[in-house]
């Protein structure tokens, strides 16, 4: 007998995307928990910093790095709202964002910070105690 392979077992497997539009789609159409919503509102904000890095014209291997993270992580099928851990090592994503927080005024710096950090104080302690699933 030929042990099954533990990706096979898992549903897992490379799509080319196919599962996630599905996801996005149906999550958009019928509604769904916040916290699912929270993972199609990462999905797109990763695929928008994407273009914008490649539009800055990073190092190839700065751009390769993460292409083959966000094709990886979106290309797959399995549990969507993982879709954002997945993405956690693409963190040069940020790049352009962190550049135009360098380049803006202080205050306006300041008051995104701020408001990110209560974004994530909230959704945090939410995830915890009152996500239907964890995540």
């Amino acid at each position: 007998m030929v042990p099954e392979h533990r990706a096979a077992r898992l549903g897992s497997r490379f799509d080319f995307g196919r599962d996630t539009l599905r996801a996005v789609r149906r999550l958009v159409l019928r509604g769904a928990p916040p916290a699912y919503l929270v993972t199609v509102a990462v999905v797109a904000v990763a695929l928008l910093l994407y273009v914008l890095l490649a539009a800055d014209r990073p190092p190839a291997a700065v751009l390769g790095y993460v292409t083959v993270l966000v094709v990886l992580a979106l290309g797959g099928t399995g549990y969507f709202a993982s879709k954002p851990r997945f993405l956690l090592p693409a963190f040069p994503l940020l790049l352009p964002a962190a550049l135009a927080l360098a380049r803006a005024r202080r205050r306006t710096t300041a008051v995104i910070t701020g408001a990110l950090a209560a974004l994530s104080l909230g959704y945090g302690p939410y995830l915890l105690t009152l996500a239907a699933m964890p995540l």
